[in-house]
Parts: C-alpha cells; structure tokens; sequence
C-alpha cells in the first residue's frame, strides 16, 4: 500500500509542479475487480442495488423537473427495475421516481434518452485513465452570480489546492482538457465566468465522458485559480498548451464579451497578447 502511494504521489511531484501536495484522501487508490492493463473503462453503477431499493419514492414536480429532470439530461441517474429513475434531490438525499411520470409515454425522445442513461452509465472513467492530464474550466467570484449563475447555483467559490465537490443537483461538474479550452468559450448566451480554474482528477474518483473531450465528475482537485482579466493568465496558459493560438479568434470573442458584460475589468492587455500570439 505504501509503494503504491509513493507511485501515485510521484505522478503529481514530477508533473511541472503544478501541484505540490494533494490530501490523502485525494490519492487513495481503489483497484478492486479493476485490472488497468485491460480495461480502460469500468462499468460501474452511480448507485448500488441497495441504494436504489432503499430510496424513497418522490414524485414531487421539484424533484421530476429540477432535479432528476436536469440530472437525465446528462444521463447521470439510475434505472431501477425498468420503472424508477434514482438520482439526488437538492438536500443531497438519493429518491427515485416514477420513470413514465418523467418521460411521458409519448415522447419520442424516450428511447434514445433510456440508451443515453445506459451507455453514459457503461462509459465510467476511473480518475486514474486520465491522471495525468491537466484540465480546466470557467469559473467566477461568488458574488456575480446573478450574472454568471443561469442554469447553477455556486456553493462556494473554486480555491486552489483544494477539493471541490458538487452538491449533486445538476449532474456534477463539468470540465474540459486544457488543450480544449476554446470549449469554455461555447457561450452562446450564456458566459461561464471570468476566471479559469485548472484541475486535476483524484484517483479513486469515477469520471465519464460526456461529451468528446468534456468530462463530468462529482469531486476535483483544483490546482490553481486565475482571473482571465490578467495577461499573466494567458502567458501562463500559453506555457500549457499551443491551442490558444488556434482558437484565439474565439477566445478573443468570448473575453470582448466580458468588457462589455464587466465594464470594471479590463481585458485590453490579455486580448492583444492573444492576438499576437
């Protein structure tokens, strides 16, 4: 057990010092019935047998549309028994409801979001497959919430060197590899922030593919937290990855958007040295 916490800790240690110390509980390495030199992907439930039979029924509309209802979207529930969807109600308790009363027995979307339920359920990540890579998304201060928070609530703001953990209401927490950080710019009308935190996966923790190159989880470890106002910021990403240069019409776009959005930041220096890279 201690060899295997060495090797684990080394992969942090040796990786651009990013990160210099991860809590113990953000490295314990469960590899029961895993075997990694063969399976990259686990098929592992979100909630055991146990769990689901044990939930309590609620059919509530609180539950149906603004919880498990945003929960199916991303395919981040249970089936129990063909009949029940399980996932969390806003207090974080595990329920499960009437699955003909979320999807109604004439919607012609029922297949296809029942097989997304079940391949998103067989496509479960180990945190370990992808623990070397660096990863990122948009965040903001707490108190612009009311201009940044339209479809989630932030609980507490993203610090550096530690673990955040999503209350379980809207499906985890979605984050991209940072050599796809034009993805945090898809705003269409929705900006997601006027900073970036970098993160790392903990190694015991599930992730899955939610989308090509965008991965959900319920915990990660964040490294470091950058306001994108800061030209420091951008010399500092242009250090991780050559992308900013590919996307930098876009990335420009989305930071003309913020001046307007935040006429108190400014955002001149960070745009020209993206243009210029």
């Amino acid at each position: 057990m201690i060899k295997q916490l060495k090797t684990i800790l080394g992969r942090y240690v040796k990786k651009k010092k990013i990160v210099t110390e991860i809590p113990e509980r953000a490295i314990t390495n469960e590899t029961d019935n895993y075997d990694i030199s063969v399976r990259k992907y686990k098929n592992i439930p979100l909630y055991t047998e146990e769990e689901m039979e044990k939930a309590p029924i609620d059919d509530s509309d609180e539950v149906r549309y603004e919880c498990l209802g945003r929960q199916v979207i991303n395919g981040y529930v249970g089936l129990y028994k063909g009949k029940w969807i399980v996932g969390r109600r806003r207090d974080g308790c595990i329920v499960k409801t009437c699955k003909d009363l979320l999807f109604d027995s004439l919607d012609p979307e029922k297949e296809k979001r029942n097989r997304h339920i079940l391949e998103v359920q067989n496509k479960a990540l180990l945190g370990e497959d992808i623990a070397n890579e660096i990863f990122c998304k948009f965040t903001y201060d707490i108190e612009k919430q009311d201009i940044f928070a339209l479809h989630v609530t932030l609980e507490r703001e993203y610090v550096e060197n530690e673990i955040i953990e999503d209350s379980g209401t809207y499906g985890g927490i979605h984050f991209v590899p940072i050599d796809n950080i034009d993805l945090c710019a898809n705003k269409g009308n929705t900006y997601y922030g006027n900073k970036i935190a970098l993160l790392k996966p903990i190694s015991d923790e599930v992730y899955y593919e939610y989308m090509e190159d965008t991965f959900v989880g319920n915990k990660v470890y964040i490294t470091k937290v950058m306001y994108l106002s800061s030209v420091e910021t951008w010399k500092y990403l242009s250090q991780l990855t050559l992308s900013l240069r590919e996307h930098k019409e876009k990335l420009c776009q989305y930071l003309k958007g913020l001046e307007n959005l935040l006429p108190e930041e400014d955002y001149t220096s960070s745009i020209k040295f993206i243009e210029e890279l």
